[in-house]
């Protein structure tokens, strides 16, 4: 059967990260899931999956050593217990988003609006591309150290990505 791939992996996300119960799937810990479950409850085949997989640029989904689970490694909306390991992260940190959010962002924050964590780069080029994905894209600095100082934890996945759970006025330097 010929399947839409970006289509495909859109579905996958949705099932891996906001809803498994839209096909009786409950993640395992740390939020993995069986690919023969998958298979058999959609009209995914594991070729349609490993291509998924090989194909993404963000390296959102991870597979177990034997290739018989895969997770989605970030952006989850549900509430799932994930094996992030919490990292110290350097010194100074890069979030992008849409330009229409700028005024808020300097109000309240960065929130991690409809996920459970902020997602943050190492780089203004990183930061950019997860901005356009919004729209048109701001860059902004953060200062991780008097975030660290304060108790917030951040967590670093396997595509280099930061994770913490928000991000207060205080610590953004300036947009870029």
């Amino acid at each position: 059967m010929k399947i839409n791939l970006a289509r495909a992996s859109k579905f996958l996300n949705f099932i891996l990260q906001h809803n498994p119960e839209k096909i009786g799937l409950v993640l395992e810990k740390g939020g993995w899931a069986s690919i023969d479950f998958i298979v058999e409850k959609t009209v995914l085949t594991r070729e349609h999956i490993q291509k998924i997989v090989e194909n993404d640029e963000k390296q959102c989904y991870s597979f177990n050593e034997d290739k018989t689970k895969i997770k989605a490694n970030f952006d989850h909306s549900i509430n799932i217990e994930l094996d992030y390991i919490e990292k110290s992260p350097p010194n100074i940190l890069y979030h992008g988003t849409d330009t229409k959010n700028i005024s808020s962002i300097f109000i309240n924050g960065i929130l991690p609006i409809d996920k459970n964590f902020v997602h943050l780069s190492e780089d203004i080029k990183t930061a950019t591309i997860m901005g356009k994905q919004h729209g048109i894209p701001a860059v902004f600095k953060i200062l991780t150290e008097g975030m660290i100082q304060e108790g917030h934890k951040f967590y670093k996945i396997s595509n280099g990505i930061w994770l913490t759970k928000k991000v207060a006025s205080r610590f953004i330097a300036h947009q870029v």
